[in-house]
């Protein structure tokens, strides 16, 4: 196959947000404290003393008025219609349902309370001036603050999962996690991470960012946590949540909310024995279609900028780009020829060539394999059928990345996990009927069972260690799907 290679080198080393991310909305900063509720997003602007909310959904958000004239705020959690606000030394709480609410407080001489996270009653408050963790009952009128664990590092934000509390440790530059079952929780080292401010979770995934401007994101799942960058250098971050597969995030020092979508930066990997080596090889996420992942391999054109090239002019007027992506129906592996229109300036070594672009329409398209495994946002790892001019791709990155699906608002839980084989589903309601799967990693149906009036399953995964998909699908067709790793 007759193909067009360029490869580029950018100039600079560094970079930054901008262009990475889309903006959502300007605001007053320093931006600190940020939490989702639905499609609203809860944020305090401590540039003009207040706490006001934005819809997501909205093609435009705007931003509405919660409450005014407030100190310094650090953090939000929310209980139904009551916000808990954390300030410099004190915890107070408003009715958002109240156009104009009144500040009542719940606990005051605390000292920087940065960190909250809600488990039923119990509220749990990292305090940075003491480095520790401290609880409190939010259904007595005076409550009393109550020790959880010491001897932190700056503990400035708290994310619970389960019984896992995970503390981001700014101070030590990790984030580390305790048992709140347990009576004596002990905080052990979960990853080591740059200066984590505050922390999301998506999927098996926690994501965290810091003031440099990083998004590092950890798969909890993993006997051997590893930070990934997603990404990289860019104005100051201190806040992230999750709505969907979007990350929203706080970018103090530029006054705004900005996002990304939480497959940003991943690459996978495609093998297999191919008649064209050239389709093999690392693919680059290219963003969502039509719902789901997509994933490329060739150039990536956003902007013009001074390019380094090297050329291979066997055909100056096209470039080959390989995707993988979902058509609405089917997974497609795609090899496109593009001509491209540029304005740019290139540069070639003297043994090559410059090359130049006349159209920007798509000349042609070959299918070389297609899927209808419609298991997750994600390309499957197998499953594939070659078309006449293709192969059989085989996919790796695709179980370690991570599965998104579409979530209710009653969470669908699964635990332990990592397990060493009895499992348990929690769906979070009764369920007149749904039907769960039992997955390997490389798309195989172990086993499917059909369950009925019940808002929770237990099974025993008997298969060797490893990683596996639980597949939850409801009665009105709701998708989930929950990875779990057996020891």
């Amino acid at each position: 196959m007759k193909q067009f290679y360029i490869f580029i080198t950018l100039l600079l080393t560094s970079f930054s947000l901008t262009g990475q991310t889309t903006d959502v909305i300007n605001l007053s900063g320093p931006l600190y404290g940020m939490i989702s509720n639905g499609n609203d997003i809860y944020i305090t602007e401590n540039g003009a003393n207040k706490i006001s909310k934005i819809d997501t959904s909205l093609p435009t958000p705007t931003a509405t008025d919660v409450i005014t004239g407030v100190d310094t705020v650090y953090e939000l959690v929310l209980n139904g219609n009551d916000l808990y606000i954390s300030t410099v030394n004190k915890i107070f709480k408003i009715d958002i349902t109240d156009p104009t609410p009144t500040p009542i407080d719940v606990i005051t001489g605390l000292s920087s309370p940065y960190g909250l996270a809600l488990n039923g009653n119990d509220l749990y408050i990292g305090e940075t001036g003491t480095d520790k963790i401290s609880k409190i009952d939010i259904t007595d009128p005076t409550p009393t603050l109550t020790d959880v664990v010491t001897g932190l590092s700056d503990p400035h934000d708290l994310l619970l999962n389960g019984n896992d509390l995970y503390i981001a440790e700014s101070g030590a530059g990790k984030i580390s996690k305790i048992d709140i079952s347990s009576p004596t929780p002990t905080a052990t080292d979960v990853v080591f991470t740059t200066s984590p401010l505050d922390l999301a979770i998506l999927g098996n995934y926690i994501f965290s960012v810091n003031f440099g401007g990083d998004i590092f994101k950890t798969d909890i799942t993993s006997p051997t946590p590893t930070p990934i960058n997603v990404l990289a250098g860019g104005n100051a971050l201190t806040g992230i949540v999750s709505i969907g597969n979007e990350l929203y995030l706080s970018e103090t020092t530029a006054n705004k909310i900005t996002k990304i979508d939480e497959f940003h930066g991943h690459t996978i990997t495609i093998t297999g024995t191919c008649s064209d080596p050239d389709v093999l090889g690392v693919y680059e996420y290219d963003g969502v279609y039509n719902g789901k992942a997509s994933f490329r391999k060739g150039l990536n054109i956003t902007a013009c900028s001074d390019m380094h090239t090297q050329a291979i002019c066997e055909n100056p007027n096209a470039l080959i780009k390989y995707s993988i992506r979902w058509d609405g129906s089917k997974w497609e592996w795609l090899a496109e020829i593009n001509p491209l229109n540029l304005n740019c300036q290139w540069f070639a070594p003297a043994s090559q060539c410059i090359p130049s672009f006349k159209s920007s329409a798509i000349l042609s398209s070959t299918l070389l394999a297609t899927s209808t495994d419609d298991t997750g946002s994600l390309p499957p790892c197998s499953n594939w059928i070659a078309e006449a001019t293709g192969c059989v791709p085989i996919i790796t990155g695709c179980e370690a990345l991570g599965i998104t699906q579409n979530i209710s608002s009653n969470t669908v839980a699964l635990y332990p996990n990592p397990t060493n084989g009895d499992v348990t589903i929690d769906l979070g309601h009764i369920n007149k009927f749904a039907t769960v799967s039992l997955i390997s990693v490389t798309g195989q149906i172990i086993w499917k069972k059909n369950i009925q009036n019940t808002s929770s399953l237990e099974f025993n995964i008997t298969q060797p260690s490893g990683f596996y998909f639980v597949q939850i699908v409801k009665e009105n067709g709701e998708k989930n799907l929950l990875k779990v790793l057996k020891k």
